[in-house]
């Protein structure tokens, strides 16, 4: 039983990230169509499909890491540096796992280019790295907040439960104590 909850648990938190990253690809989309109209430049159908979808399609494939790094390394009392330290290594993976999509992409669109060379790649990553470890902490801090919100509904739930045993107990309580006195006096009576 205990490993469904944390299977349903990890399932639920996995499509929190993944929705996250489709909100935040939605909006990106919607920014790059509206900054080009504003300025005046076309926005291309080909631009869209060749930089813009690729780039935010990769993030959601990608986003499932950041929902396994937000349950297995939550923030809570007196594990602040462990859990800073798991985070920035995460979002270090995040970063290479998400660039190396986004390139693997870009070489299978364009099958008479190399693919990209080690310190070309490297330098993609410096470039990007702050960017890219900006849109994880995203995705980690909703997934973080959506857990933190469930869990106190879960212990809202629990302390009404304990709540209600708690009064029934008072009131078996009274009742176990009214019966003696109740069956004494009846018995005096007779």
């Amino acid at each position: 039983m205990l490993g469904f909850v944390s299977m349903s648990k990890a399932i639920r938190t996995t499509r929190v990230a993944l929705a996250a990253a489709a909100f935040l690809a939605l909006l990106e989309i919607f920014r790059t169509g509206m900054t080009r109209i504003l300025e005046g430049e076309r926005s291309s159908f080909f631009d869209l499909i060749h930089w813009v979808i690729p780039l935010w399609v990769s993030v959601v494939i990608v986003s499932p890491w950041c929902a396994w790094m937000a349950l297995r390394f939550p923030l809570r009392s007196g594990s602040h540096v462990r859990t800073l330290a798991a985070h920035v290594g995460g979002a270090a993976v995040f970063v290479a796992l998400h660039l190396g999509l986004l390139s693997l992409f870009h070489h299978v669109m364009m099958l008479g280019h190399e693919f990209p060379s080690a310190p070309r790649l490297l330098h993609t990553y410096v470039f990007y790295v702050g960017m890219e470890m900006s849109v994880y902490a995203a995705i980690v801090v909703v997934v973080m907040l959506l857990e933190v919100r469930r869990e106190a509904a879960e212990r809202t739930v629990a302390a009404a439960r304990l709540e209600r045993s708690l009064a029934a107990a008072r009131l078996e309580s009274l009742q176990a104590q009214i019966r003696p006195h109740f069956l004494f006096n009846t018995l005096n009576a007779l």
